[in-house]
Parts: C-alpha cells; sequence; structure tokens
C-alpha cells in the first residue's frame, strides 16, 4: 500500500493479505497484463483491486490470483473492512471509499462500498454467479485457443515429415 495522501499504513500481515500496488491513473506507462493461471487443476485468474478514495483513483497493476469472481468480492470487501478499521483508530472517514474489481480483461466485475462493508452485514452479489462463469468461461476459452494452436503446429508438422519421408516407405 503506497503511503501519501488518503492511505493508512497497514501492519505486514495486511499488506500481504491486500497486496495492492497502484499507481496513478494518469500514468502514460501503465499497461496491464492479465494472465490466467492453473494451479491444482483449478483455474486461476488474476483479479485487480482500484481503489476510489477522496484523492483519486489508484489503480492496481499487481492484482491477486483467486478462483472467481465471488472470492474477488469477498477480498476486496474484507480488505475494505480492515482498511476502514484502520482509518477510523486513526480518527479518519473511508465511508466515500469503494473498490472497483476488475476482471482478467479489464471488465468492472463488482463494486465495493467501503461503507458497505462497514456498515451492512454481507450480501452476496447477485451478478457474481454470471460473472464467475462468464470469467470461468473466458479461461476456458483461453485454454481451448492454446490447444488448438498446439493441433496445429502438430499437423504443420506431421506434414513436414510426410513431405520428406521417401516414396517406398509411405507404400508401405
Amino acid at each position: 500500500m503506497p503511503g501519501g495522501a488518503g492511505f493508512v499504513s497497514l501492519d505486514v500481515t495486511a499488506q500481504r493479505r491486500h497486496g495492492i500496488v497502484a499507481e496513478s491513473l494518469s500514468d502514460p506507462e501503465l499497461t496491464l497484463h492479465f494472465p490466467v493461471l492453473r494451479r491444482d487443476k483449478q483455474i486461476m485468474s488474476r483479479y485487480f483491486f482500484h481503489l476510489w478514495t477522496r484523492d483519486g483513483y489508484e489503480i492496481d497493476d499487481t492484482g491477486i490470483e483467486l478462483e472467481d469472481a465471488e472470492a474477488a468480492y469477498l477480498e476486496a470487501f474484507y480488505s475494505a473492512r480492515e482498511i476502514s478499521i484502520e482509518m477510523l483508530r486513526s480518527k479518519r472517514n473511508a465511508t466515500r471509499y469503494r473498490y472497483d474489481v476488475v476482471d482478467c480483461q479489464g471488465r468492472l466485475v463488482h463494486e465495493v462500498l467501503f461503507a458497505e462493508a462497514m456498515g451492512q452485514p454481507l450480501a452476496k452479489n447477485p451478478a457474481s454467479g454470471f460473472v464467475a462463469s462468464a470469467s470461468r468461461g473466458c479461461a476456458l476459452a483461453s485454454d481451448l485457443a492454446r490447444e488448438i494452436a498446439t493441433a496445429r503446429q502438430n499437423l504443420q508438422t506431421c506434414r513436414e515429415l510426410l513431405a520428406v519421408t521417401p516414396a517406398s516407405v509411405k507404400q508401405s
């Protein structure tokens, strides 16, 4: 978590849990990469937690690998709660802060209001089931495209080998 106006210093455990590295939205060099990873046959997608504060919008360019959109919502919810508590301890107000949770393709998945994290019981986000399915579909489509490319490459290799094989071997 960067220091400066609108941010709270968190202990090492909280910093590890949040894993947020933010840069200014005005940074022209900012490029985001959205890999989809596999861990023990579980499809993992990277989610980014962009932070709205009273001082502006902070982009998370690192993200966190999570199982699905529901896990990303819960991570943002609990993270917002922890940050709000730390800010209250330092006599600061975070009720107007929010996380924009963005998926591996840069699409907004959830908006998590810090006020919601502090004042209301945890509610299931109604869109999360659809978004989780869409994220999984995106990951599966990526895997399928990679497998098709491998099959095409193998087919091309077979054709090249057949082209250099002598005619007497081909007829047997």
